[in-house]
């Protein structure tokens, strides 16, 4: 079921759930960006991103699609890529699904 919440900042829409990972596609100014809520099993984020940058299990990072054979395709580098501020306000601001 799709449903959009909008917010102040950022409106976002819930487009289900990839391998227990709830997905969103959220409206970054005009930009859809797809983010997911990490399990953590993928590991601590990228060596020499300052612990106040990194994204935990729990907390929402961006991704780019997925490969052909099913995993997420993650930005390099910090989990965040250049989407910090977006993730941090969706930790913070987000419904969970099934809470609307």
């Amino acid at each position: 079921m799709w449903q959009t919440i909008l917010k102040q900042e950022y409106s976002y829409e819930w487009v289900g759930i990839v391998d227990g990972r709830p997905i969103m596609l959220v409206d970054v100014e005009g930009e859809k960006i797809l983010f997911y809520l990490r399990t953590g099993s993928g590991g601590a984020d990228a060596e020499g991103v300052e612990e106040e940058n990194q994204i935990k299990a729990g907390q929402f990072a961006p991704f780019y699609g997925f490969r052909h054979d099913g995993w997420f395709i993650k930005p390099q580098g910090s989990r965040a890529g250049n989407y910090l501020k977006v993730a941090r306000w969706l930790d913070k601001n987000a419904t969970r699904i099934g809470q609307e």
